[in-house]
């Protein structure tokens, strides 16, 4: 979005671009890494804000592989700081605990 502020201090916001993710509900900005993380049933997705007029789609994180142990993907937060992105995905067995994955963005 962008803001400007006309003389009769009127906050004008425009859109700039948007993209279409399969499922996205929560979403985190890594301003060093210019890029949005997106929660969705498939994973944790990457979008390039590099210019934010035309976004991106890019890879997709799936938390079921084996390299983050078949957990799942029941992403229930992300949230990102200082190029470090932590991801909070639920348990499928809902009585036991779930898990808080760091990534570098």
């Amino acid at each position: 979005m962008a803001l400007s502020l006309e003389a009769n201090q009127q906050l004008v916001l425009s859109a700039l671009d948007s993209i279409a993710l399969g499922g996205a509900e929560i979403s985190a900005y890594d301003a060093l890494g210019k890029a949005f993380y997106v929660t969705s049933s498939v994973g944790l997705q990457v979008v390039s804000a590099e210019n934010p007029a035309t976004l991106e789609a890019g890879a997709v994180i799936d938390f079921s592989t084996d390299a983050f142990g078949g957990f799942g993907n029941a992403i229930t937060s992300v949230s990102v700081h200082d190029g470090l992105v932590a991801v909070a995905v639920a348990n499928a067995v809902k009585s036991e605990p779930g898990k808080v994955f760091l990534l570098d963005s």
